[in-house]
């Protein structure tokens, strides 16, 4: 199952508002049956994970062996993932951003993070852009915590909204201009294999959230 999670939402900190809350409340019996001869029921869960603050597509599973399978395509890097990213300033039309992560997040001091450095790359090309802003779509070859918001933020365009990586000063400006204010990011397409399929799927949401076109119209 494959839902759209809003921004604002957790996938499964918050019990009787989370994204598996309200899945399960909209599909009860899937959500606690067995699979046939795979043994006992499994419930939801989530195959893998985008920020509460990040809205888009995120992946469930109601049965272990399913969950087992997709989260090995995760895991290997066989899942392309393509986030829309709204960023200050304008980049290059097209780019690539390889700076080395720890895999502890840090916030806008340093976004790097501290100790071991471990190999990121997050490709993009800008979709449309304004004086101001820039919207890009953005693809992952690794997986790092924040890896989009701290790679924009380490390149000099961090995402707007965004309260942990992006300066103060842009944020105040945020504040008084973007009503609709929100993190700039979301996962806009997900590209597995499904259980005993040999053809990949693709799942894209087609529309830019409107809050990104408000802000791309200042």
């Amino acid at each position: 199952m494959v839902m759209e999670k809003p921004c604002g939402m957790s996938i499964h900190n918050t019990p009787g508002q989370d994204l598996i809350s309200f899945a399960s409340a909209l599909l009860p019996e899937e959500a606690g049956k067995a699979r046939p001869g795979k043994g006992a029921p499994f419930g939801l869960h989530p195959v893998h994970r985008i920020d509460a603050e990040t809205s888009g597509l995120v992946l469930l599973a109601f049965h272990r062996d399913v969950f087992r399978s997709l989260s090995l395509q995760f895991e290997n890097h066989q899942v392309e993932k393509e986030y829309l990213a709204l960023v200050h300033g304008v980049p290059e039309e097209r780019g690539h951003w390889a700076f080395p992560l720890s895999s502890r997040a840090e916030g806008r001091k340093n976004p790097q993070g501290t100790g071991h450095l471990q190999i990121c790359e997050t490709s993009y090309a800008v979709l449309r852009a304004s004086e101001r802003h820039a919207l890009l779509r953005c693809s992952l070859r690794t997986g790092r915590t924040h890896q989009i918001r701290r790679h924009a933020a380490l390149a000099g365009h961090p995402l707007a909204g965004d309260t942990r990586y992006a300066p103060t000063r842009a944020l105040a400006f945020l504040k008084k201009n973007w009503p609709d204010m929100r993190l700039g990011l979301q996962a806009q397409k997900l590209s597995f294999k499904p259980p005993e399929s040999a053809s990949p799927l693709t799942l894209e949401i087609p529309d830019i959230p409107q809050a990104f076109m408000h802000l791309l119209a200042l």
